[in-house]
């Protein structure tokens, strides 16, 4: 609902639908993610898959799949919420970087030698997203959820934040499938 709030609507939808577009949350978010030259977690310390939490400013790292055909490695190398990711929206992208660079390295002294490149990514600074997921105040699902998910004549909505499943891929694919079987049905 974040981008929506920005679209001009020619037929006004729904008081249920403008207050839940207008009152709904999305929380921060920050990815930073590392290319490293080989996937030295697993060949140095036998760690496959899973992640690591920290007091760290990264917070979490994660250890991916991703890159294995190539021999090298990429890491989630900081994946971060609320004011701990606006924190990394703050500094510049090199910044987010270095820090990152400086905090996995504390884990891992190898990163130094084996790291390629970084990339990061704030959701909640990306006009097309508006943030990462919904974040409901309490009660607010119960009193917004039948708005949400309602359609409003040929538009239906569907999204993390439309499930029961917020926050997670699964109500994002249990939402778009719902949406898509009405669709399908309508006349």
């Amino acid at each position: 609902f974040p981008v929506l709030r920005h679209v001009e609507v020619l037929k006004p939808f729904s008081r249920a639908k403008q207050r839940a577009i207008r009152q709904l949350h999305y929380d921060a978010s920050a990815k930073i993610f590392f290319q490293t030259r080989r996937r030295f977690w697993e060949e140095d310390e036998g760690i496959y898959g899973g992640g690591t939490v920290t007091d760290l400013a990264i917070r979490n790292l994660y250890y991916t799949d991703y890159g294995k055909e190539t021999g090298r490695g990429i890491l989630l190398a900081s994946y971060t919420w609320s004011e701990d990711a606006q924190r990394w929206g703050s500094l510049l992208p090199h910044e987010r970087l270095e820090q990152a660079l400086e905090n996995v390295s504390v884990i891992h002294p190898q990163i130094r030698d084996e790291f390629e490149t970084g990339a990061s990514h704030m959701w909640h600074d990306d006009p097309y997203a508006g943030g990462a997921f919904a974040l409901f105040d309490p009660g607010q699902q119960t009193l917004l959820h039948d708005a949400i998910i309602e359609p409003e004549g040929r538009i239906h909505f569907a999204g993390e934040h439309a499930s029961l499943y917020h926050a997670w891929i699964q109500g994002a694919f249990e939402s778009g499938l719902r949406a898509a079987i009405a669709i399908h049905q309508s006349p």
